[in-house]
């Protein structure tokens, strides 16, 4: 009960408990080799009172909440050193423009933006920092946009084409 009068409490968001967070995980990365872990999840919700209010998430039969954490780990031990940042986010339940006729900032694929730069400003006293999220990720805005103390590993999802060097 206390916990939940806690998370109710007008003082309290997502927000200033992932800022509170990636505060002590950025202390505990200084001078470190840190791996930044980022990928999104879905919290579905399961009553029927439980969900309302609350958009679409998975294959849009459940409702629920959105999540995109960002997880520093010790890249020699594999040591957990805590949470970075993380978005949380309900999705509207109305119709959007297709996805190509809207701007990157206007898209949810802008998490993974986000989350970079928070990664490259929160653990920034670190010895360096290599970013580390799945195909969903793979788009130029990411790397165009990719702060210069973060050097990045992403699943490739698209096909590209490759010069080969001229002999």
């Amino acid at each position: 009960m206390q916990f939940t009068r806690f998370l109710r409490n007008r003082s309290v968001s997502a927000a200033e408990m992932s800022r509170h967070a990636g505060k002590q995980t950025g202390g505990r990365a200084a001078g470190r080799h840190v791996v930044a872990v980022q990928d999104s999840s879905e919290l579905a919700l399961g009553s029927r009172r439980a969900r309302a209010g609350y958009g679409p998430v998975g294959n849009g039969n459940a409702a629920g909440l959105l999540l995109h954490p960002v997880l520093a780990v010790e890249a020699g031990t594999g040591a957990l050193l805590g949470l970075v940042s993380m978005q949380v986010w309900n999705r509207g339940a109305g119709e959007l423009a297709p996805r190509r006729q809207r701007a990157t900032a206007n898209k949810e694929s802008q998490r993974w933006i986000d989350a970079t730069k928070q990664a490259g400003a929160v653990l920034e006293g670190a010895a360096s920092i290599t970013m580390v999220s799945d195909r969903e990720s793979d788009f130029y805005e990411l790397f165009a946009e990719r702060p210069h103390n973060v050097d990045l590993i992403v699943r490739a999802c698209q096909n590209r084409r490759i010069e080969a060097a001229q002999e």
